[in-house]
């Protein structure tokens, strides 16, 4: 699910930058992935606005080496990347 343009157009630029660079193909139900996990507090920010202004709370999976093969996503210690979802 994709920001809707009301709620991307009302964001402060530095949020808009971030989901510009880090945007997920349409075909993926993330909004945005692939974020360094250094960027993990600003990204915090904008999700506090997103879910502020679209009514609809977010989730961040976190992506790197994982210590068990049969799952999609790994614990934050170990956290390289991460992706943000609509729940």
């Amino acid at each position: 699910m994709k920001l809707d343009s009301w709620t991307y157009f009302n964001l402060p630029a530095e949020a808009r930058q971030m989901i510009d660079a880090f945007a997920s193909p349409d075909h993926e139900t993330s909004v945005v992935k692939d974020i360094p996990i250094g960027a993990l507090p600003q990204a915090r920010q904008a999700m506090r606005l997103i879910q502020q202004l679209s009514g609809r709370t977010l989730r961040v999976i976190y992506r790197g080496p994982r210590r068990d093969y049969g799952h999609s996503w790994c614990l934050a210690r170990d956290a390289r990347r991460f992706a943000i979802y609509f729940r």
